[in-house]
């Protein structure tokens, strides 16, 4: 093993990682490895030692991984490309990387994300939330709030399409300069959703009727 090889691997268990190995012919030709089939120590010359990221995890089936470890996955993905190969599990992907074979950009990248701040990219973070707070009212919370809601307010909302009460649902959620927490893997609305459930549906109400929206 030569000296850079070994310093590397000194470095990144000093920050907490775990050094596997793998044969990378294997590894690159299905362009991912099952954890299970990764060794704690190389059983031939073939193999050589990669690393997984900590905190960098493909959105799960199950949807228990959280937004900043899916952000981390594809934005990690996204600048480094081939230097990264999948690391399975059940239900998701990690990322992992042969030491041998990448930049030291990336290993001070990867060590900075688990001992200083763990987000890679806060924009790409941004972005995630942004999207799973839409796709979260256009999915299931219309659904709730609507079967919540008085029988009278059910009939206005019964007039109007989809697709107009939800903008005026992002529309009144922009005006009141609100955007829900989003915490793990979850949005968090509390009691606001309805709130501009309701502006949305009294806004439309108003100007079928010809009169101007309340603000």
């Amino acid at each position: 093993m030569n000296v850079k090889l070994a310093e590397r691997i000194d470095d990144l268990k000093r920050a907490g990682f775990s050094v596997r190995y793998a044969d990378p012919a294997d590894v690159y030709e299905k362009g991912r490895i099952h954890s299970a089939y990764a060794h704690p120590f190389a059983y031939d010359e073939t193999e050589r030692p990669f690393v997984e990221v900590d905190g960098a995890i493909s959105e799960d089936w199950a949807g228990q991984v959280s937004f900043w470890e899916i952000s981390n996955f594809r934005s990690l993905e996204r600048d480094y490309g081939m230097a990264f190969f999948r690391v399975g599990y059940t239900g998701c992907d990690g990322l992992g990387f042969f030491l041998h074979s990448v930049s030291d950009r990336l290993i001070n990248t990867v060590i900075g994300l688990k001992e200083q701040y763990p987000v890679y990219d806060e924009s790409d973070l941004s972005e995630l939330e942004y999207e799973a707070a839409h796709e979260s009212f256009s999915g299931y919370l219309f659904a709730d709030l609507y079967s919540d809601l008085p029988e009278w307010w059910q009939e206005v909302a019964d007039e109007f399409t989809r697709e107009e009460i939800e903008q005026g649902f992002w529309q009144a959620v922009s005006e009141d300069d609100f955007y829900p927490e989003c915490s793990g893997n979850d949005v968090i609305w509390g009691d606001s959703a309805e709130k501009f459930l309701l502006i949305s549906l009294r806004n439309l109400k108003r100007k079928s009727l010809g009169r101007p929206a309340l603000v």
